[in-house]
């Protein structure tokens, strides 16, 4: 992921230089540039250098299949850990079953994460201590929630609490997107929502409070601009 990370009331860009340790796969760099909405369509649909490696991955093994073991044997290992890149046949054990959000923000002051979710990289199933608002910028997601399959197309949101086993699957130029967000902030924030009589009220009071796993909201957005504008203002602001 590329991600920017916010504080209540303003937004913080910074960068992590390069010999602070990296815990969290897929995650690179802090965005820390002023992007036109030109230019940040330019960067959004771009590939990355780490994206570009499980593209070529994806498809030797797709193409090549007889011979695809021999292929993972000549990776660059040294690539792969400081890349800290996930290749399933190279790893006996499960990838980041679960995140913690002491490790997740480790490093960072702010409480919410803007990232972009690495094209063509494996499928793992995981969990973890925070919220994750999955969304939908351009094309089609898979994603798997509690073992049930969902398709996500351009403008489709999907929040996921905390302690919910998920995977994501993009497997072609589509684009998404992950908030992150801390649980006290998630709270704080949706405060007076979890007062109101709604679907919405229910949800956050069983997974804040209640502290019950296995909750989900998907929202099919039908490709509303309203929502793809708010997406690349996050970013561009």
């Amino acid at each position: 992921y590329t991600f920017l990370h916010t504080t209540a009331g303003a937004t913080e860009k910074s960068k992590i230089t390069k010999n602070k340790k990296r815990y969290i796969p897929h995650i690179n760099e802090v965005c820390a540039m002023k992007l036109s909405r030109s230019e940040f369509q330019n960067y959004i649909h771009s590939y990355e250098t780490d994206e570009n490696f499980y593209r070529e991955l994806y498809f030797a093994e797709k193409k090549h299949p007889e011979t695809f073991m021999e292929y993972c044997q000549t990776l660059d290992r040294d690539f792969i850990s400081e890349h800290k890149l996930y290749v399933p046949a190279l790893h006996n054990e499960a990838w980041y079953p679960y995140l913690e959000e002491s490790v997740m923000f480790c490093n960072l002051p702010g409480n919410i994460m803007l990232c972009k979710h690495y094209r063509y990289s494996p499928v793992f199933v995981h969990e973890h201590e925070f919220f994750e608002i999955l969304c939908v910028y351009d094309g089609t997601v898979h994603t798997t929630i509690q073992g049930i399959s969902h398709e996500l197309t351009t403008g489709d949101i999907c929040i996921i609490p905390p302690h919910t086993k998920h995977s994501v699957s993009v497997f072609d130029d589509s684009v998404a997107i992950n908030i992150l967000v801390r649980s006290s902030t998630f709270q704080s924030t949706f405060f007076q929502t979890l007062t109101s009589d709604s679907s919405l009220a229910q949800f956050f009071a069983h997974v804040l409070f209640h502290k019950t796993e296995g909750n989900f909201l998907i929202f099919h957005a039908g490709n509303d601009s309203a929502v793809i504008e708010s997406l690349e203002n996050l970013f561009i602001e």
